[in-house]
């Protein structure tokens, strides 16, 4: 999720690698949709069947979202993550001012309606978790196109390349090695 995407920082950047990659119209990705390609929707789905409490954090996340931008209409959607753990437990009001602390926004125009708002919003949780289960449909394919990238990389540098799963992907979709020999 953090690879360079700028040839002018490094070069080859970290995507895409490969020139044929490089080519396509439309090959950017952004880094929210290099971050996604990180998570195990296998993982998600086992919360899904359990109806797990823990999915409000969601529609508390997107509530504390909005709240920073109408406190801080400067703010930019942060890499900060408030933390997950026990916070099924919390209110949204305690949530919500432990988040805004986090991200450095102060509580001080903090009005009774604008919470109530936010609060209004966390009802719809269903909804963002739906929303969210679909985005994990495409981290498989941002993935996919990462280690194609690199494997057609090393094509490009006269090297064969394989993706071999080297493991279960039930224990994680990371399961794949990119192999590659140097011919001396």
């Amino acid at each position: 999720m953090k690879l360079t995407d700028d040839r002018s920082v490094t070069d080859p950047p970290g995507f895409p690698m490969s020139e044929f990659v490089s080519g396509l119209p439309h090959h950017q990705q952004s880094y929210v949709a290099r971050e996604l390609a990180c998570h195990f929707a296998d993982t998600y789905y086992q919360r899904l069947k359990a109806d797990s409490s823990h999915l409000k954090i969601h529609s508390y996340r997107a509530a504390l979202e909005w709240l920073a931008h109408q406190l801080n209409p400067a703010f930019q959607r942060s890499s900060v993550q408030i933390p997950a753990k026990k916070t099924n437990t919390m209110d949204f009001e305690s949530y919500a001012r432990l988040g805004l602390r986090k991200l450095g926004i102060s509580c001080d125009h903090l009005t009774n309606e604008l919470l109530a708002q936010a609060v209004a919003m966390t009802t719809r949780w269903r909804e963002v978790v739906a929303f969210y289960t679909l985005r994990l449909a495409l981290a498989p394919v941002v993935e996919t196109l990462v280690l194609l990238d690199r494997m057609l990389y090393l094509n490009e540098q006269g090297l064969g390349g394989a993706l071999v799963p080297i493991f279960d992907p039930n224990l994680s979709p990371r399961n794949f090695v990119l192999l590659s020999c140097k011919q001396f």
